[in-house]
């Protein structure tokens, strides 16, 4: 068989013949790549199978015009959600927008339109069709993404993206939510998909081209419930609704149970990725090794983060955030409070600098190591949920399945602290996950006792402390914000609203709570 030379051998070679040996390795591949990019834009693939496939209706509309009642009534049909001597007469249809802001609403930032439609019906109705219902179209919307970005994910996190995000969805509608039992989230009356497979390096990376894979959801209409906004802080009621709802998906797939549906969900939740990345990439892996390798390392990027970022916004929180009891640094004059200029919070980083590289060696890589326990639900936070109002009051639904995959409940546990918990209630945790591993167990999870829980919870607790540390000592403050306001043109402000809430200065807050509940045994191996 022939094959090309290296581009090392090349760039050695003496002779004069490198640059035409050059353009005969590359050209070769190059010109496939742009052959199969430009026939498939000429040929649309995709469309060609789902129009054999299915004849007069598309499984996904290609835009908001295109959800007719005919189209409607023809996906009722195939989800048996309506017989076939009923009609739909009329649809109304119309976007979500944000109540507080007025903006269009949607799937963050996949793209994904979300849309109210009212429905009338002719024929043998018995009343028990729903007349009014949400659709959540995934089809790429107008977000744009840097190019460093998108090599950025690329790079570290191929499971982020668009394709992977909409078949996910269709998937845990399809093939995990039927099968679950006492896991709530609202009635789905049809899903439907277009793929036409991934986009490589050049048609994602550098031409940014749309995804080649589409979907839609047809769901109950929840909108009289309420609703969280990501961000903000939930009442502590509110977070174990969460978590007892998600015991149920999670005891439905824990161990040897979540074989059949791992090639599926083939990428770590998005949960697990955040918190507890080292396992999952091998540059990650190598910025946390270069972290916390010895005590002076450490120190040394305490200093620095401190140096950097304690008067920053990326660090500190807002006046209007009730603290925790032992917090004393007085606010900035932008009325924000500093959280790396909190004496306790010194406190801890110099002990923490001290012991990790020990507990590292005998506890926490250990813990990195271990297998993943369990299909989680991957963007695990209060947003994600609707609440029963009046007669539905105490009842939970869980919303937004683009981004499960297998983890550690742990991973889980945290993030939700991380997104929706106050900063004063961080030393909930002990009482939360008591609450959490009960329902657990009743689901029947019996080789996973409390004290182990509770144990991971503490881990991935500095998991994500050294997950802020790690970002951090990175990227400048200025770069940081700027990096997180270019990620995308309609959703920047929103992401970094999120972050200034508190997403990294609460893993510093939370470990601290920790440091001060037991001093001298913090990250002492017993």
């Amino acid at each position: 068989m022939e094959s090309h030379p290296t581009l090392d051998e090349m760039m050695y070679d003496n002779s004069d013949e490198w640059v035409t040996a050059w353009y005969q390795w590359a050209l070769g591949p190059l010109s496939a790549v742009l052959l199969l990019i430009g026939l498939n834009g000429i040929f649309r693939f995709d469309q060609m199978i789902y129009m054999i496939n299915f004849g007069k209706y598309k499984p996904v509309p290609d835009r908001l015009d295109d959800i007719t009642a005919e189209w409607c009534e023809w996906a009722l049909r195939q989800g048996k959600t309506i017989g076939a001597d009923i009609t739909v007469a009329s649809v109304n249809i119309e976007r979500f927008k944000d109540e507080t802001t007025g903006k269009l609403d949607g799937g963050g930032l996949c793209g994904a339109m979300l849309v109210h439609i009212k429905l009338t019906y002719t024929g043998k109705t018995t009343g028990e069709e729903p007349s009014s219902m949400v659709a959540k179209l995934s089809c790429g919307g107008d977000n744009y993404f840097p190019m460093f970005i998108r090599f950025g994910k690329w790079l570290t996190s191929p499971g982020e993206c668009e394709e992977v995000f909409f078949r996910q969805e269709v998937m845990f509608s399809r093939k995990v939510l039927p099968i679950i039992e006492g896991y709530h989230h609202p009635k789905i009356y049809y899903t439907g998909i277009v793929d036409g497979g991934d986009r490589g390096f050049i048609s994602k990376v550098i031409f940014n081209s749309s995804p080649r894979v589409k979907g839609i959801t047809l769901m109950e209409d929840m909108s009289a419930w309420r609703t969280q906004r990501v961000g903000r802080a939930a009442s502590l009621d509110d977070a174990k609704l969460c978590l007892c709802n998600a015991a149920a998906l999670h005891a439905a797939f824990w161990g040897d149970k979540g074989d059949d549906i791992r090639a599926i969900f083939r990428y770590p939740g998005k949960a697990e990725y955040t918190l507890r990345n080292a396992p999952h990439s091998k540059i990650i892996a190598r910025h946390r090794r270069k972290l916390v390798f010895s005590t002076n390392a450490l120190h040394q990027k305490s200093n620095n983060i401190i140096e950097q970022y304690a008067d920053s916004n990326l660090a500190t929180l807002s006046t209007d955030v009730q603290m925790p009891e032992w917090f004393t640094a007085a606010p900035l004059n932008n009325g924000r409070y500093p959280v790396l200029r909190d004496p306790k919070v010194l406190e801890m980083l110099a002990v923490f600098s001290e012991r990790f590289p020990a507990y590292n060696t005998q506890v926490a890589e250990p813990f990195l190591k271990r297998p993943v326990q369990t299909l989680l639900h991957g963007d695990f936070h209060c947003g994600n949920h609707l609440y029963g109002r009046d007669e539905n009051e105490g009842k939970i639904v869980a919303v937004d399945f683009q981004s499960p995959g297998f983890g550690m409940v742990a991973s889980e546990f945290i993030y939700l602290f991380a997104t929706s918990i106050s900063a004063h209630q961080l030393d909930s945790y002990i009482e939360l996950s008591s609450v959490y591993h009960e329902t657990l167990v009743k689901h029947g999870v019996t080789n996973y006792s409390c004290s182990e829980f509770k144990t991971d919870v503490r881990i991935t607790f500095i998991e994500y402390m050294l997950t802020s540390m790690r970002v951090f000592t990175k990227l400048s403050p200025e770069y940081f914000t700027k990096m997180i306001l270019g990620m995308s043109k309609e959703k920047g402000g929103d992401i970094l609203g999120i972050v200034e809430s508190g997403f990294f200065s609460k893993s510093f807050l939370a470990v601290t709570s920790m440091y001060l509940e037991d001093k001298d045994g913090f990250l002492i191996s017993k």
